[in-house]
């Protein structure tokens, strides 16, 4: 990994645009590749993202990982106890797709969800649910990680969830207790 210190005499190339850029205010190695502000500003307003939920403390928001195409997991210095191992593609057709997660180890619930639930979807309702309770730190029953990526559909959002096989048997019952599901129940909502 580059670590590369970034004099102000020097001005530096951007990776992804080519831009020259004498202002390195903002600019981030991603993937040992230097990125200029604006690059990295498109590339985590659009990437897909995990949020790390911990038991008894819920969702930290304020600190989330980006899978940016081509560069690798932002920031690259990921916790040993990171799940995701990468981020693939899928095209559907020539104009639609879906980013599929991939963890190193556990178990991954994958699937999609809506903020506009219809008789359709209503299995969605589900999954919301699922989200929203595990914010609240108290009810967060294991740690999770929570992959989310914007699809092609614009009413649809990409989900994953990751825990620890040994967590398994703890998040069944607990879905079981909150939301009178189990975890195969949750992964058929998801899909």
């Amino acid at each position: 990994m580059k670590d590369t210190k970034i004099t102000e005499e020097a001005p530096f190339t951007c990776e992804e645009c080519g831009a020259v850029n004498a202002d390195q205010d903002g600019c981030e190695y991603v993937g040992g590749k230097l990125l200029c502000q604006s690059c990295m500003d498109y590339f985590l307003e659009h990437a897909p993202r995990v949020l790390e939920c911990d038991a008894g403390v819920g969702v930290d928001e304020t600190e989330p990982y980006y899978w940016i195409s081509g560069y690798g997991w932002h920031p690259y210095d990921l916790p040993e106890r990171f799940p995701y191992a990468d981020v693939v593609y899928r095209k559907i057709d020539g104009w639609r797709g879906y980013h599929e997660p991939s963890v190193k180890d556990g178990f991954l619930l994958k699937g999609w969800t809506t903020g506009y639930i219809d008789s359709t979807v209503g299995r969605k309702h589900l999954v919301n649910d699922f989200l929203e309770m595990i914010q609240k730190p108290e009810l967060c029953p294991c740690n999770l990680w929570i992959y989310t990526a914007r699809t092609s559909n614009i009413f649809s959002l990409g989900i994953g969830i990751a825990f620890k096989t040994t967590d398994a048997a703890l998040l069944d019952e607990w879905l079981r207790d909150h939301l009178s599901c189990g975890l195969v129940k949750l992964q058929i909502a998801l899909s």
